[in-house]
């Protein structure tokens, strides 16, 4: 629950917030899952909103929350730290917005609508498609360094050559696999958004700080335990 912030006066009105939180309960083999929750987080119905609802909420509010995944090499250790977030850019008197929609993204997002689900999946093969092909020696390299690095063992599995693959498994046995699919989804954001594993990064006026810690701590108080 420890909180990092900081400041900068030349942040022009604009918060820059990065909810952070640590992984590392997650089990290897859903590592991978990991990018599948990344791609869907902000992409489907959520308990309030419909998904077109919520980005139209928050491109008329914000100027963006997204979700994603971060990893730091340990130093002088083959060992990392991971960590998924939701970032956030919003103007200082939209904070409480900012935290609401995090809140909505990470803890209501439903992942049972079949025909959403399988939309996201097949776009996400068609673009990781693209980026594995135009980047081919690079990801054959991660793939090869994998099996050494879990720096790069991470990278592989949430974004490269083995999450492709996990991705198109995905999308060929989407029927029979769906139901799976969409409990793991629900298990990790039991797993991952937790009081306990969040740190939060704030990049704005010293004078907002107070504002950044007071919705950091409303937030924390419905996170899962």
């Amino acid at each position: 629950k420890r909180q990092i912030l900081h400041h900068d006066v030349f942040s022009n009105g604009i918060a820059y917030l990065d909810l952070l939180f640590d992984i590392g309960r997650v089990a290897r083999e859903d590592i991978p899952y990991l990018g599948v929750l990344k791609a869907v987080l902000g992409m489907v119905n959520t308990e309030h909103y419909t998904y077109q609802e919520l980005n139209n909420e928050i491109n008329g509010n914000t100027g963006g929350i997204s979700a994603g995944l971060s990893m730091y090499p340990k130093k002088g250790e083959n060992a990392i730290r991971a960590f998924a977030g939701i970032r956030a850019s919003v103007l200082y008197e939209k904070l409480p917005y900012a935290y609401q929609m995090a809140e909505e993204i990470a803890l209501h997002s439903k992942f049972d609508d079949d025909r959403r689900m399988y939309e996201i999946l097949t776009k996400l093969k068609s673009r990781l498609s693209m980026q594995l092909a135009a980047n081919g020696h690079r990801s054959a390299g991660t793939r090869a360094l994998s099996y050494f690095s879990q720096f790069s063992a991470f990278g592989d599995a949430v974004g490269g050559i083995g999450f492709y693959q996990l991705i198109a498994d995905l999308v060929e046995h989407f029927e029979e696999k769906k139901q799976q699919l969409m409990e793991k989804l629900s298990s990790l954001v039991k797993t991952i958004f937790t009081a306990e594993r969040m740190l939060v990064s704030a990049t704005c006026e010293e004078s907002e700080i107070p504002a950044v810690t007071q919705a950091s701590a409303a937030l924390k108080n419905v996170l899962y335990v």
